[in-house]
């Protein structure tokens, strides 16, 4: 058992490490990064990232420079701030 700064010990059931969720967790972190990376590579070598943007991509990577020299200018909020006008934006276009 351990004990705590004040003297108080802690209970920690036999056979159970206090550094297993950590492990676990890092396992997880791991993995998933793998995952991403693994996907990331695969697209870029016969997915929609091998091949030069189309026309409609275009506009999609126009709205997303603009949204990370919002999150440049004024970090989270820049970037919410955005967004909400873009909303605001669209919500006035479909406005009769």
């Amino acid at each position: 058992m351990d004990s705590l700064p004040n003297g108080n010990a802690v209970y920690s059931p036999p056979g159970q490490s206090s550094m297993m969720p950590v492990i676990v967790w890092g396992a997880v972190a791991v993995s998933a990064l793998f995952h991403i990376l693994a996907t990331l590579g695969a697209s870029l070598h016969v997915g929609r990232l091998s091949v030069v943007p189309t026309y409609d991509d275009v506009a999609y990577l126009v709205d997303g420079l603009h949204r990370l020299k919002a999150f440049d200018e004024a970090v989270f909020r820049g970037l919410f701030r955005s967004l909400a006008e873009a909303c605001d934006d669209r919500n006035a276009v479909s406005r009769p």
